[in-house]
């Protein structure tokens, strides 16, 4: 049903690119299906919510226009949602205060508006503050998320079939892109611009027919395959359980992502460490299944290139240029070029930050922006978030997450959710999640899951 549901969305987000008349009406049946679905089963609607941001991207799948304003698929739900619970998040208030809305989790919104009223005194426009910090403002959905989500006592086993069929999707639709553009099809530019403005993610050419597609969610492939693989490790999974896992590897492969890569190694590092520690040597005889999910993932990768055929010719061309090519040094060298001037900018207000929307200039070396650029958004996540937020910004985070933690550890999913939250602590390294719906939503349902009942 979740891969039904998410297919049927891309089709009419798809539909939706053949005229303005098209694009409103899918909006407004949407806006319509979530309110129906709101009243009727508001667990459901949370469901939507995460199932939208495992698969949507930047959540512009589906955008509403209003004049000169393009309101997302994202924000339209989000609303909704927000709406639909707000009753309810009233009348269990002293219920929320006890578990997910605990102390620490209102002392970093806390310091969050702190960090926007600083901006407004340091004379940031607001249209940048709002750009720079309304990632943030995703948070208002935990409480929701929570008592919605309740409404239903077989949750949590609805919650982990959004997130497995959601990364399945996420696999699958990167497999279908490198196809896609491997065939330089006549339409091939609609495409492009569809996954662009829908905001999935964006198509770079490497050589011949060979292309990396980077699509946002491909997190959740990194997540997901992880969690699975934690639970693999431990207990018997269903066997169909393989699928999920096969194609949430596919979508960390095909992205060719290095922070991807990274993360989802110092994770693995990690689950063997722990496997090491209990001495489970079934739970490491367990992961052999590591090699057949490469394989799937490479030869995938290699049949989607050389369609129909399956040819080794080339294939090596996409994973080699992450690693040696120039496009892959420009990258690196663009982010080695933030460090001087985010270090610098910082300087200036190292504890309680300079505000979010503060813009650093430095020069680019990344093909696309090549030169000098000025931007309150950067690659470098952790400086990042000093520069906005402060020291004490990341103290609070860092206090809401280790209460989360350990307040998860007691808990039966306590491994999959965690072993992902370290991946993401790694990504965050280079590529900015952290302060990110994708990243955000992991760890808003690692805390339902730590507080769930």
């Amino acid at each position: 049903m979740v891969i039904g549901v998410a297919v049927l969305l891309l089709i009419l987000s798809w539909i939706g690119t053949y005229g303005f008349v098209w694009a409103q009406s899918i909006a407004i049946l949407a806006i319509l299906t979530s309110a129906v679905v709101a009243w009727k089963r508001p667990a459901w609607l949370a469901l939507m919510s995460i199932g939208e941001l495992v698969t949507g991207g930047k959540g512009y799948v589906l955008s509403l226009h209003l004049g000169s304003t393009n309101i997302s698929l994202r924000m339209i739900v989000f609303a909704i949602v927000l709406i639909t619970a707000i009753p309810l998040v009233l009348k269990q208030w002293s219920e929320l205060r006890k578990s997910i809305l605990s102390n620490a989790f209102l002392a970093f919104i806390g310091w969050l508006i702190v960090a926007i009223v600083v901006a407004l005194v340091r004379g940031i426009h607001l249209g940048a503050i709002y750009s720079d910090a309304n990632a943030f403002v995703f948070l208002a959905l935990l409480p929701a998320w929570w008592v919605l989500l309740r409404q239903d006592e077989r949750w949590k086993e609805l919650v982990i079939a959004v997130l497995l069929g959601g990364a399945t999707i996420v696999g699958l639709m990167s497999w279908v892109f490198v196809l896609l553009f491997a065939r330089t099809l006549p339409n091939i530019h609609h495409w492009y611009s569809w996954i662009r403005n829908s905001g999935l993610g964006e198509v770079t050419y490497i050589n011949n027919n060979i292309y990396r597609v980077f699509l946002q969610s491909q997190i959740y492939g990194v997540l997901v395959v992880l969690g699975s693989l934690a639970i693999w490790l431990r207990q018997r999974t269903p066997r169909w359980w393989l699928v999920p896992m096969a194609f949430s590897a596919l979508a960390v492969y095909i992205s060719l992502s290095r922070s991807f890569w990274l993360g989802l190694t110092a994770a693995g590092i990690v689950l063997i460490v722990i496997s090491l520690r209990r001495r489970s040597w079934r739970e490491l005889k367990k992961w052999w299944i590591v090699v057949p999910l490469g394989i799937f993932a490479w030869a995938m990768m290699v049949w989607a290139i050389s369609w129909p055929a399956f040819s080794l010719h080339g294939s090596d061309a996409a994973v080699g240029s992450r690693f040696n090519g120039s496009g892959s040094e420009n990258a690196a060298t663009a982010r080695t070029k933030q460090f001087k001037p985010l270090l610098k900018a910082i300087g200036r207000h190292p504890v309680i930050g300079s505000g979010f929307g503060q813009t650093v200039t430095y020069f680019s070396t990344d093909p696309t922006v090549h030169g000098w650029r000025t931007t309150f958004a950067f690659e470098l996540g952790y400086l990042d978030l000093w520069l906005k937020i402060g020291l004490l910004g990341m103290v609070l985070y860092v206090w809401w997450l280790f209460t989360l933690f350990r307040k998860m550890k007691t808990k039966a999913w306590a491994l999959p959710l965690m072993i992902g939250g370290i991946a993401l602590l790694v990504i965050h390294l280079t590529t900015p999640y952290l302060n990110h719906p994708l990243g955000l939503g992991w760890l808003m349902l690692t805390a339902i899951f730590a507080y769930g009942v």
